[in-house]
């Protein structure tokens, strides 16, 4: 998908059914969650303790998420933004990013700190293009996060943009 093409699908036509893996991409996503449940209780316990930081413990011979150190981290808001290892089949230069909040959903500031973190990271202008699965789509309803898209500022970039 092209950004003009990613920015219709999500701010003009809302149609985020739209999104989609490459058929090599979605294969490498199934058989990555298919091993991480041979290992975890669910991938929700894989991404708080894995890629969040909560402690885990071992339950019928599963990992899964030590319930005290995540009240800890709910207490702290914990916000982690990580680039998503299965992004969506994009164009090149377009990079796919996750936000990630324990404890609240995700907020307008929570957004506007990701988007200089990045802009600073990335060291440019940036475009952005944002959104929340709706629910059905949901792969970890249990976390609240956003999808953040970005790319280097174009000159004739599209109206539609979000910018940092």
């Amino acid at each position: 998908m092209t950004w003009d093409d990613l920015e219709k699908f999500i701010y003009v036509e809302r149609d985020i059914h739209r999104l989609s893996r490459s058929e090599s991409q979605q294969r490498e996503y199934e058989q990555f969650k298919r091993r991480t449940l041979f290992e975890w209780k669910s991938m929700q316990d894989y991404v708080l303790c894995s890629i969040l930081g909560v402690d885990s413990m071992m339950g019928n011979g599963v990992k899964l998420t030590n319930p005290d150190d995540l009240a800890l981290k709910k207490d702290e808001g914990q916000f982690l933004l990580v680039k998503n290892d299965f992004p969506y089949s994009m164009s090149d230069g377009i990079r796919h990013y996750v936000l990630w909040k324990i404890g609240s959903d995700c907020n307008e500031d929570d957004y506007n700190r990701a988007k200089r973190q990045l802009a600073e990271q990335e060291s440019g202008p940036l475009d952005f293009v944002a959104w929340e699965n709706p629910p059905s789509l949901r792969s970890l309803p249990g976390i609240h996060h956003i999808h953040i898209l970005c790319r280097r500022k174009l000159a004739d970039s599209c109206k539609y943009h979000d910018t940092a």
